[in-house]
């Protein structure tokens, strides 16, 4: 093998070597990409949560029913 042809090899190795180095990372920035928006889709979600308001009903002592707004410490 020649100068030239070991050259040639050596250059092509280094490309290929680029090659994945270059699909590697732009694998991890479009993971990158992907966890930001199921952080963002996940906060929405937790949003839409928490705006939405749960009831129930309680009876009183006189079987009269009123609705209550839920809370944790309700059960407390």
């Amino acid at each position: 093998m020649g100068l030239s042809a070991g050259q040639a090899r050596l250059l092509t190795i280094t490309a290929r070597k680029s090659d994945c180095e270059y699909q590697s990372m732009r694998l991890s920035h479009q993971k990158i990409a992907l966890s930001r928006e199921l952080a963002d889709l996940s906060n929405e979600y937790q949003n839409s949560l928490d705006q939405t308001k749960l009831i129930y009903k309680v009876s009183d002592v006189y079987l009269d029913f009123y609705v209550q707004k839920f809370c944790l410490t309700c059960f407390l």
